[in-house]
């Protein structure tokens, strides 16, 4: 495996934990991971890539070894600054090249037409945008938001890092045992009590709380945003996900999103679920080379 060092920075306020991977003179590519995810689970595709790279990967906030929003909830805004502050740290002066997962994209895509002249290239990995909810959807979500002020969000345990390894493999269905292993070693931490948890806030198992998916953003305004992405855009799609389901989006809609990127190329990966960066990291990074070197 190539060895990775982490680096830790302020970013607006949290302490957030950064995987680097590579020479720091070569060029970099940011990997943003989803939900309930970190950086380390990237390694298998850092280890693939064949070119000299700087690989940075950060833990988002609430996630892997960066800290916790005090508040218990993640907005869509916060996570957004956290990009801006996160690539000005490290790339401040010349436009970057990105992938991103999943929520990543929501995140990454926004941002990439805010400020267009900051991304070089961009990677859609198996994301097909924000769900679209009603305005009655809305107003309940912020309800039940409301009432979680008086819960606190319980954590999901393990007896082991094999078992939730084991369950990590059941769930990724191409991927490896041994990958699996590696992953819930890093993803996982011990408790007081000896049980396994993973490294992620709690919070963010409460739909009411992860604001990022939530309402905090129109979806006319994040199109509006996706019409002004200038990079060049591969859309990595992963033939065996039920991402395209759990979205609720039609086919037609699905076509109108991808309407909106005026540089748009795809890619499909088969034998890949949603985690296609674990189960097939060697296609991915040679995706990957082939967007980023042209």
């Amino acid at each position: 495996m190539k060895p990775s060092e982490s680096i830790f920075v302020n970013i607006r306020g949290l302490r957030y934990h950064v995987r680097s991977w590579g020479n720091p003179d070569a060029p970099k590519i940011f990997l943003l991971h989803g939900w309930w995810d970190m950086s380390a689970s990237y390694q298998y595709v850092v280890d693939a890539l064949q070119h000299d790279w700087h690989v940075l990967a950060p833990d988002w906030r609430g996630s892997g070894l960066t800290q916790w929003a005090e508040s218990g909830a993640y907005w869509f805004n916060d996570f957004l600054g956290d990009l801006d502050r996160l690539l000005h740290h490290f790339q401040p002066d010349t436009p970057v090249n990105l992938a991103a997962h999943s929520m990543s994209f929501n995140v990454a895509s926004v941002y990439a037409g805010i400020r267009p002249e900051r991304i070089r290239r961009f990677v859609n990995i198996d994301c097909y945008g924000f769900r679209t909810l009603k305005t009655e959807d809305v107003k309940g979500r912020y309800r039940t938001w409301l009432a979680t002020f008086d819960n606190t969000a319980e954590e999901r345990s393990y007896d082991s890092v094999e078992q939730f390894a084991a369950r990590l493999a059941k769930q990724t269905h191409f991927s490896t045992p041994e990958r699996a292993l590696f992953i819930a070693t890093h993803l996982t931490r011990a408790r007081d009590d000896g049980r396994f948890v993973l490294r992620c806030d709690p919070a963010q198992r409460d739909p009411a709380r992860l604001l990022i998916y939530n309402g905090s953003i129109r979806f006319e305004e994040a199109m509006d945003c996706w019409r002004q992405v200038t990079a060049p855009l591969l859309w990595i799609s992963a033939v065996d996900s039920n991402t395209r389901d759990m979205i609720g989006a039609s086919e037609a809609e699905i076509a109108e999103r991808q309407a909106c990127f005026s540089r748009l190329t795809f890619k499909a990966i088969r034998q890949a679920g949603h985690m296609v960066h674990q189960e097939q990291p060697e296609i991915l990074a040679a995706a990957l080379e082939e967007h980023f070197l042209t």
